[in-house]
C-alpha cells in the first residue's frame, strides 16, 4: 500500500490553516486537534468502500491448532489435521488428538446432550490480521475459484459465525482495521501497554504497541510496535476534510462547508478510480446479533 507520513499530513493541514510548523503558533494543542480530526476522518474514508489496498482474503479456522506443549483443560477445543477435537480430561499435555482416544474426541462425537460445537472465527486471533468489517465468507478462495461458495454469516460477540454449511475452515474477505494517530511523542522511560499509540518526529510516523514494554524504540522494535500508515489514496480527502474541521472549530462554518465539499469530491474520485481499475467497492451486508 502506498502511504504518506503522518507528519506530512500534520504539516500540510497546518500550513493550509496558516500555521507554520516552525512557528510558535504550532503548539501541542494545535497538533493534538489535527491528530484527533485526522483519526476521525481517516476512519470515515477507510470505511467509505472496500478499498483494494486494505481489503484482504484470508483462510481461517474456528479454534487454535493443537500445540503439544500446551496444557489443555477438560472441555478445551482444538484444531488438528482439518478436524476439531474436545478434551476429555484436564491436565491434557502432549496427547495427540488423532491417536489418544482417552484424551480427545471429535467434537461431533461428544457424548453430552448440552454440548454443541460453536463454529466462529474470532475477530482477534493471535498471529492473524485483526478483522474489521466483513465483506464475505466463502467455502473456497474467491480469488482463485470460479465457484467460491459464498456462505451466509452472522456477526456476534464471538466473531464471524458462518452458516452450518461451512467447511472446517473458511475464507473470509474483510477490511483491515483503520490506523490510529496521535501527536503525543514516544518517551523512552514510559511504560506502554498493548494498544497505546505514540508519535516519533524523526520518522514522522505514529506507532501502535503490539505488547507491553518500556524503552522499546518504535522505529526499530517491530515486535513491540507497528507503524500506523496514512494511505496515499486518502491523501487529498484527508487534507481538505481535516482542514474543514479546523475551520468549523474556529467558527468559520461557510469556509468549512466548502472545504468539506471538496474533500468528498476527492474521496469520490479516488473511489471511482479504485472501482474502475480493480473492480472493488461494494459494502458489506450482514446480519448482526
Amino acid at each position: 500500500m502506498r502511504t504518506i507520513s503522518f507528519k506530512s499530513l500534520l504539516h500540510s493541514v497546518s500550513l493550509r490553516a496558516g500555521i507554520s510548523p516552525d512557528s510558535g503558533d504550532y503548539t501541542d494543542e494545535h497538533a493534538a486537534s489535527v491528530a484527533d480530526f485526522a483519526e476521525i476522518r481517516i476512519q470515515e474514508g477507510w470505511e467509505w468502500m472496500f478499498w483494494p489496498e486494505w481489503t484482504v482474503i484470508e483462510r481461517r479456522q474456528y479454534r487454535y491448532t493443537w500445540d503439544n506443549t500446551e496444557t489443555y483443560a477438560l472441555g478445551a477445543e482444538v484444531y488438528y489435521n482439518d478436524n476439531y477435537y474436545y478434551s476429555l480430561q484436564a491436565a491434557n499435555t502432549g496427547k495427540n488428538p488423532e491417536s489418544e482416544a482417552s484424551w480427545w474426541v471429535l467434537v461431533a462425537a461428544v457424548d453430552d446432550d448440552d454440548y454443541a460445537f460453536d463454529r466462529y472465527v474470532s475477530l482477534d486471533q493471535t498471529d492473524e490480521t485483526a478483522i474489521g468489517e466483513v465483506k464475505g465468507v466463502y467455502a473456497r478462495n474467491p480469488r482463485t475459484s470460479d465457484y467460491p461458495g459464498a456462505l451466509a454469516f452472522h456477526l456476534t460477540d464471538n466473531g464471524v459465525q458462518p452458516s452450518s454449511l461451512a467447511p472446517n475452515r473458511v475464507w473470509i474477505e474483510f477490511r483491515k482495521r483503520p490506523p490510529e494517530f496521535t501527536s503525543v511523542e514516544w518517551v523512552a522511560a514510559t511504560a506502554y501497554v498493548t494498544g497505546d499509540v505514540v508519535y516519533v518526529d524523526s520518522t514522522g510516523q505514529c506507532y501502535k504497541a503490539l505488547q507491553d514494554g518500556t524503552g522499546k524504540d518504535p522505529t526499530t522494535e517491530t515486535a513491540y510496535w507497528e507503524v500506523q500508515p496514512v494511505p496515499f489514496v486518502l491523501n487529498k480527502f484527508l487534507k481538505r476534510a481535516v482542514y474543514s474541521d479546523l475551520l468549523a472549530e474556529d467558527g468559520q462554518e461557510s469556509k468549512a462547508e466548502r472545504q468539506e465539499s471538496r474533500a468528498y469530491a476527492y474521496l469520490a474520485d479516488a473511489a471511482d478510480i479504485a472501482e474502475g481499475q480493480q473492480g472493488q467497492g461494494t459494502v458489506a451486508g450482514v446480519v448482526t446479533a
